[in-house]
């Protein structure tokens, strides 16, 4: 059974599409240190038998989406943060 959009962790994410077409505003936010890592999506990731799932909303139209991953598909997965992400993470508190 699919993991609904409650279950999982809190996830910050992008597409590489997204990367691409970064904005100096997207850059300067990623790069300063009271600001999250560069993301356009907010929501949940949870990971099934089925899939791994990301579920939630663009942060700027509010537009909702879900993507799947099947396992197949999947090289690694990492459930964690990196060293810029823990310093913010410890500013916002």
């Amino acid at each position: 059974m699919p993991a609904s959009s409650s279950d999982g962790v809190e996830a910050y994410w992008t597409t590489p599409a997204e990367v691409e077409a970064r904005t100096f505003r997207d850059w300067l936010s990623a790069h300063t240190s009271f600001c999250a890592p560069l993301h356009h999506w907010e929501g949940r990731l949870s990971l099934t038998h089925e899939a791994l799932l990301l579920s939630g909303t663009h942060k700027r139209t509010g537009a909702a989406a879900e993507y799947r991953v099947a396992p197949n598909e999947l090289e690694e997965v990492h459930l964690g943060f990196d060293d810029v992400f823990t310093r913010w993470v410890r500013v916002r508190r």
